[in-house]
């Protein structure tokens, strides 16, 4: 009797133990799950903002330039009816105007104030163009011209480009060029109008002259022509026959030092070298 009821208390036990509630492994699936789906929503709530935002930022963009083109664009009331030119040189109105692209009748919004200056400040002959408008129908440019400063020979062509402060070659060189100084030696070739001198040495050279032209210095220092074919000096031949040496990219005291020895030599030197510091070899 004792056994029967020690035996039943077991089973009864073995049966609470089998009918304890577990947990399904499924429900950990379930949850990641349901949180990956909760993601998912936001992730596409998020996406459908941006194109929503999006889309209106495109319709008040398109919405703008509309009202934009129909109050100024296309608007008759800012037809074009003058293009004031001013010019620091020689070109005439009608080459500014073929080389910008304008004319009058254009809309005066419609006109692209950039591509105006970008293209006259292309060609060879203009450094610098200020282009604006006037309202209602004024158009305003400005244009300063690169100035020619020496002359630079073409090979074994027989001719001379003229080019400015900056090495930019503006083209032929003519008669009213042919007092300008002559640089030579230089490495660049094939050049056209258009084209900038690279040479380091014709830089230097341009620089000098530059120096000289239209100052007190330019009275003294009269040059007909610079080599710039040594790698270290210039060599410069004034139009009364003296030859100087100068250092490369040479400061402004240098050449202030050239007048003084000039004006004390009183003609009867023919020979300069300035490259040194200190001692002054001339003949």
């Amino acid at each position: 009797m004792l056994f029967s009821s020690k035996k039943k208390e077991q089973q009864n036990r073995y049966n609470r133990r089998k009918t304890l509630p577990r947990a399904p492994v499924y429900t950990m699936h379930a949850k990641a799950a349901e949180q990956r789906n909760e993601s998912m929503h936001k992730v596409g709530a998020i996406l459908l903002a941006l194109v929503a935002l999006g889309g209106a930022i495109w319709v008040a963009v398109a919405g703008a330039e509309r009202i934009r083109a129909w109050l100024f664009v296309e608007n008759d009331q800012f037809l074009i009816e003058t293009i004031s030119i001013a010019s620091t040189g020689t070109l005439s109105p009608d080459h500014i105007r073929e080389f910008g692209g304008i004319t009058e009748g254009q809309n005066l919004f419609a006109v692209d104030i950039k591509g105006v200056r970008a293209r006259l400040e292309a060609g060879p002959l203009i450094k610098k163009a200020e282009v604006t408008r006037q309202l209602p129908g004024t158009l305003e440019v400005r244009v300063q011209e690169r100035i020619p400063l020496a002359r630079i020979p073409q090979a074994q062509a027989g001719f001379f480009f003229a080019v400015d402060v900056d090495g930019k070659v503006l083209g032929l060189a003519g008669r009213k060029h042919g007092a300008m100084p002559m640089v030579k030696g230089f490495k660049d070739r094939g050049l056209a109008p258009g084209d900038f001198l690279r040479d380091g040495g014709a830089i230097d050279a341009l620089q000098v002259i530059g120096l000289c032209d239209g100052t007190m210095l330019g009275q003294v220092i009269q040059i007909s022509a610079i080599d710039v074919g040594h790698p270290d000096y210039l060599e410069l031949s004034l139009a009364n026959g003296v030859k100087v040496l100068l250092p490369r990219n040479p400061p402004r005291s240098k050449l202030e030092d050239l007048v003084v020895y000039l004006r004390e030599s009183g003609g009867r030197l023919n020979f300069i070298d300035l490259t040194l510091d200190r001692n002054v070899p001339a003949s």
